[in-house]
């Protein structure tokens, strides 16, 4: 019985240290576009370089326009700094995708700002790290805006202040397709 109980214990006590702490969440300036998955495709390399699962220099989806300077080196530094900046179970689970969220008011352009967060039970935001990718066009209901879309840039976001401003921001926004 004694060593049944320690078992479990230990069972539980070993969930808790690696159970998964935290989520990806998408805030998304789209025009309420649902027909996202070209844009899409290139916003998941950027998160699975966060994750480990891909490297900058081995992905060929990432199609950057030709104004913008794209500096590898830079984007390989930042990209560690997030990972600083997360708890180091953020991607222990397999549920680490959460929800997306339509920004509000929209804004004119094309964006997405992928939030790397926990959310309590009380519906809080700890956000730790975004980034935010802004893509060429204005309007993702044109089709030719969103056939072949294109980065123009990706802003990386560690401020304390702008982070809470996104925490705040997901409460706010309704849920993409709601």
């Amino acid at each position: 019985m004694k060593q049944s109980l320690l078992i479990l214990s230990l069972l539980v006590l070993a969930s808790n240290l690696y159970s998964q702490k935290g989520r990806i969440y998408n805030l998304r300036n789209c025009q309420g576009e649902m027909r996202t998955v070209t844009f899409q495709s290139q916003v998941k390399i950027i998160w699975k370089c966060v994750s480990g699962m891909a490297t900058i220099r081995e992905q060929k989806v990432l199609n950057l326009s030709r104004e913008y300077k794209f500096d590898t080196a830079f984007f390989e530094s930042q990209i560690q700094k997030v990972k600083k900046a997360l708890p180091s179970n953020f991607f222990a689970g397999l549920d680490y995708l959460g929800d997306w969220f339509d920004n509000t008011p929209e804004e004119q352009g094309i964006w997405f700002t992928e939030i790397f967060a926990e959310e309590d039970k009380q519906g809080n935001y700890k956000v730790y790290a975004a980034i935010k990718i802004l893509f060429d066009g204005t309007n993702a209901h044109i089709d030719e805006q969103r056939r072949d879309p294109k980065v123009k840039d990706l802003i990386f976001i560690f401020d304390k202040d702008e982070l809470s401003q996104l925490g705040q921001k997901l409460k706010s926004c309704p849920k993409s397709g709601s």
